[in-house]
C-alpha cells in the first residue's frame, strides 16, 4: 500500500522481486505471518522498506479496496492443546499407528473390502487445528461407490482399531521405531530454509526447543500421555462429516452462512455409540510388524582418486542404458528409471490405459512397501508421454529392496488384479480425468498441448475412451506392457559402481521384458505457429463455472542454450510489472503468470489470466495483456545494464541451487545428456546485453516481424446464464 518514506505502492514487492527475492503472508488462527525471501546484502533495506508499512503506512482507500476486491475472488475428536507435550508428541504415536497402511492396519482392511480409495489424517500442524487451546484429530476416507453403501461397517471398523490400540496399549517397541526413524532423518536432512516455521515457533515453545518442538523428532517415552490421549478418542465426542453430491437436497435443511452451503446435522444413532464403546478388534486386526526397511548402515562408500562431476554411462545395449554419479557426503540414494513404450501415444484409450496401469499398480504396492515409507524412503510412480518413470529415494542400505518389490509386483500383476479392484480404480481415474477438464484452467494447457503438438490425447479423449475399457482389455495392456521396453536409468548417491550395475541388472533381469528397437519408438513434433496471432475459443466445460481463462502462447524458436537464458530473464524482469498491471491495478483476475514454456524442445513464452465472465470478457482481458506488452517495450527501453546484471546473477544462483543435482541430471529421460547445462547457461548469460532482450521482445510481440501468437480463452458462464443453468440443473435432479 505504500509508506510515507516510500509512497510508490508496489516499492516493497518490486524491490523484492527485483533483488531475486519472494514475498507472502499467511494468516491463521493466533496469529499473521509475514516472510520475505532476499539476497543478505539487500536484507537491511528491505527490512526498512517492511518495517515501514507499521511505522506510517499510507492507507491509501483505493489500494486498500483493490485488495479486499481480490481476496473476495479468493478464499473431528477435539482433545486439550499438546503444546506442552512437544517432547512427547503422543498425538504422534497415535496417528502413526492408525494411519498405518500396512499389514493389519485399519486401511489395509478398507482397501481389501474395496471400500475406500484413500485415507488422511492425524494431527494437523496448522494453528487453525493446533494450538493453545485444542487439537484436532482427524481421520478421513475417500470412499468408494461401494464404500458409500457400508458406511455403518466403515465406521465400525474405526472403533474396532481404536479398541485394539486402547487394549494393547502403548508399546516401547513401536515407539523405539518412530524415534530411530525420524532421529536418522533429522541427523541426515538435506539442508531447508524453515525461518518462517522458527519465527511462529517462538511464539509457542521454550528457546531451546524452537526447533526440536515443531520438528517430528519424539525425545522422550511417555505412556501415561499417549495412553491419556487415546482415551480421548470416544465414540460421544467424535464429529463425523460425510461428503457427497448425490445427496436429496430435500434433506440438507440448513444453509452454511458463508459459503452458501446446503447441509443438515444429525445425532449419532445411541445404539450405535454403545456398539462402538465396546466393539472387540477384528480379527483382520493387529498393530504395526517390525519395520525390516530401518536402516542401521550408513557407512560411507570409499572416494576414488577422481570423482566424476557428472554422470557417466556404465552400461548400454538394446534394452537399457545406465548413468552413474557417485555422491558421497550422506548415505542417501536416488534411483530414477524411465520405461519407453510406444504404447501410450498409439491412442486415447492406450493412454486411458497408461494412467489406468500406474494408479493400479500404486495401489497394489500401498500395503507391502508402506513400511517404507514410514522409514522416509520416497517413490513415485508416473505416466509420462513416452511411457511410465518410476522414481525412488533414501538411504541406500535398504533402497535395491524397494526397487526388486516394485519389480516382482510388476511382473505378478497380471495375476493381482481382479475385476472389482479394475472397476474401483476405473471409478476413481474417471473421477480425476474429469476434475481435469472441468477447471479452467487445466483445460487451457491441454488444449494448448493437442493444437501444438502432432499426437496429444486431451484429458476429454481419455475420459470418453475409458468409459468403454473393460476388465479383459485392461488386463490384456498390462500383459502387453513388458514385451517392448527401452529403459533409461540414473543411480545418484552413496553406491559404488558394481552395485549399481548389480541392482538395474537384477531388476530387469526380474521383469524379464522385451527390448523396444529404435524404430518403434515415436518421435514427437511440434506444430510451428504460422506469423501473426491465431484464437482458439471454447466454453468452460462446467456450466455453472464464472471462471474464464485467457492464456496467449507466444512461440519462439527451437531450444538452445542462449534462447533460454534469453527469455528467462525477460520472465524475470516482467512478472512483477505483470501482476502490479493487471492483477493489482486493473483487477482482472487473482490469478495472472507468466512463464518459459518448453513444449518438446520448441521455446516460447506464454501470460495466463484467471478472470470471471461476470466482471470481464476474454476479448477485453487479451486485450490488455496486448497493452500490457506494449507498455513492457518502454520498461526494457529505461532499463539499465546494470540492473539487467542484478537480474542475471538471481537467475544464475536459480540455476545453480534453485534446481536440485539429480533433478537437473535427469534430463536423460528427456534424450538431454548436457549435464552442465546450468555451467553453459551462466556463460551464456555473461554475453546477453540489455538491447538483445528490447530486440528479440520487440520481434516476438504483437506487429514484430517474428510474432506467432495463439490466443486460448476458455469462457465461463456469465452471472444471467449462470442462473439459468443453476435452474436447469436443479430440475435435472
Amino acid at each position: 500500500m505504500g509508506s510515507e518514506k516510500y509512497p510508490q505502492e508496489n516499492d516493497f514487492h518490486e524491490f523484492i522481486i527485483k533483488h531475486g527475492g519472494h514475498t507472502n503472508a499467511t494468516t491463521d488462527n493466533e496469529n499473521t505471518t509475514f516472510f520475505f525471501h532476499i539476497e543478505e546484502k539487500y536484507l537491511l533495506s528491505a527490512l526498512d522498506r517492511f518495517a515501514q508499512f507499521f511505522i506510517k503506512p499510507l492507507m491509501k482507500k483505493d489500494a486498500i479496496i483493490r485488495e479486499r476486491e481480490a481476496i473476495e475472488s479468493e478464499i473431528t475428536w477435539a482433545v486439550p492443546s499438546l503444546l506442552d507435550f512437544c517432547k512427547s508428541k503422543p498425538n504422534h504415536y497415535v496417528a502413526w499407528i492408525i494411519m498405518h497402511e500396512g499389514k493389519g492396519s485399519l486401511f489395509s482392511y478398507l482397501r481389501k473390502k474395496m471400500w475406500i480409495l484413500d485415507s488422511f489424517g492425524g494431527t494437523c500442524a496448522n494453528d487453525f487445528e493446533y494450538n493453545s487451546m485444542y487439537a484436532l484429530f482427524k481421520i478421513s476416507v475417500d470412499l468408494s461407490y461401494e464404500g458409500q453403501h457400508y458406511l455403518e461397517e466403515i465406521l465400525n471398523a474405526i472403533f474396532s482399531f481404536i479398541n485394539l490400540l486402547k487394549k494393547e496399549g502403548p508399546q516401547k517397541r513401536i515407539y523405539d521405531e518412530i524415534y530411530k526413524i525420524r532421529k536418522d532423518t533429522f541427523r541426515f536432512s538435506d539442508m531447508e530454509d524453515n525461518v518462517d516455521d522458527l519465527c511462529i515457533n517462538m511464539h509457542y515453545y521454550s528457546s531451546r526447543d524452537y526447533i526440536t518442538g515443531y520438528y517430528n523428532l519424539l525425545l522422550e517415552y511417555n505412556p501415561e500421555a499417549i495412553q491419556k490421549y487415546l482415551d480421548y478418542l470416544v465414540p460421544e465426542t467424535a464429529n463425523i462429516m460425510i461428503f457427497n453430491n448425490d445427496f436429496d437436497c430435500l434433506e440438507l435443511n440448513k444453509i452454511e452462512p458463508w459459503f452458501k452451503i446446503q447441509y443438515t446435522d444429525i445425532d449419532i444413532p445411541k445404539e450405535w455409540i454403545k456398539r462402538w464403546k465396546s466393539i472387540e478388534p477384528l480379527p483382520d486386526f493387529h498393530l504395526p510388524l517390525p519395520n525390516t526397511f530401518i536402516t542401521s548402515d550408513f557407512s560411507l562408500i570409499s572416494m576414488p582418486a577422481e570423482v566424476p562431476q557428472y554422470p557417466v554411462k556404465l552400461h548400454k545395449d538394446n534394452m537399457s542404458e545406465i548413468w552413474y554419479r557417485p555422491v558421497y557426503c550422506i548415505p542417501k540414494c536416488y534411483i530414477n528409471l524411465h520405461f519407453v513404450s510406444n504404447l501410450g501415444l498409439q491412442s486415447p484409450k492406450n493412454a486411458a490405459l497408461m494412467e489406468m496401469y500406474c494408479s493400479v499398480l500404486r495401489l497394489l504396492l500401498t500395503e507391502e512397501l508402506y513400511p517404507a515409507i514410514e522409514a522416509k524412503f520416497h517413490y513415485d510412480i508416473r505416466v509420462d508421454e513416452k511411457g511410465i518413470i518410476i522414481k525412488m529415494n533414501g538411504f541406500n542400505e535398504k533402497l535395491p529392496f524397494l526397487l526388486i518389490i516394485i519389480a516382482k509386483y510388476m511382473v505378478d500383476y497380471p495375476n493381482l488384479i481382479t475385476k472389482d479392484l479394475f472397476e474401483i480404480v476405473k471409478v476413481q481415474q474417471l473421477r480425476i480425468l474429469y476434475n481435469k477438464f472441468i477447471k479452467p484452467q487445466k483445460l487451457v494447457k491441454d488444449v494448448k498441448l493437442w493444437i501444438l503438438k502432432f499426437v496429444h490425447y486431451t484429458h476429454f479423449d481419455m475420459h470418453t475412451a475409458l468409459c468403454d475399457i473393460n476388465f479383459e482389455e485392461f488386463r490384456d495392456f498390462v500383459k502387453s506392457f513388458t514385451d517392448h521396453l527401452y529403459i533409461q536409468c540414473l543411480v545418484q548417491g552413496n553406491m559404488t559402481q558394481d552395485a549399481v550395475i548389480k541392482t538395474i541388472l537384477q531388476y530387469i533381469e526380474v521383469i524379464n521384458c522385451g527390448f523396444l528397437s529404435f524404430s518403434m519408438i515415436s518421435k514427437t513434433k511440434v506444430i510451428q505457429v504460422p506469423l501473426g496471432t491465431y484464437y482458439c475459443k471454447l466454453k468452460n466445460i462446467n456450466k455453472i463455472d464464472v471462471n474464464s481463462v485467457v492464456s496467449n502462447y507466444y512461440q519462439a524458436d527451437v531450444t538452445s542454450i542462449e534462447l533460454s537464458v534469453l527469455i528467462n530473464l525477460l520472465i524475470i524482469i516482467m512478472k512483477e510489472p505483470l501482476s502490479n498491471r493487471l492483477r493489482t491495478q486493473e483487477q482482472l483476475g487473482y490469478d495472472v503468470s507468466c512463464d518459459l514454456i518448453d513444449v518438446n524442445g520448441i521455446l516460447g513464452y506464454c501470460i495466463t489470466v484467471c478472470t470471471q465472465a461476470n466482471k470481464y470478457t476474454t476479448e477485453h482481458v487479451d486485450q490488455r495483456i496486448e497493452e500490457f506488452l506494449k507498455s513492457f517495450n518502454k520498461i526494457l527501453e529505461t532499463f539499465t545494464q546494470e540492473e539487467l546484471d542484478d537480474v542475471k546473477e538471481v537467475l544464475r544462483k536459480f540455476k545453480k541451487s534453485g534446481i536440485k543435482e539429480e533433478g537437473r541430471n535427469w534430463s536423460i529421460w528427456k534424450e538431454q545428456y548436457m549435464f552442465d547445462r546450468h555451467e553453459r547457461e551462466a556463460l551464456a548469460m555473461k554475453n546477453i546485453k540489455i538491447n538483445d532482450l528490447r530486440e528479440w521482445f520487440a520481434k516476438h510481440t504483437l506487429n514484430g516481424s517474428n510474432c506467432r501468437k495463439l490466443s486460448i480463452h476458455v469462457v465461463g458462464t456469465n452471472e444471467g446464464n449462470l442462473k439459468e443453468s443453476v435452474v436447469k440443473n436443479e430440475n435435472s435432479k
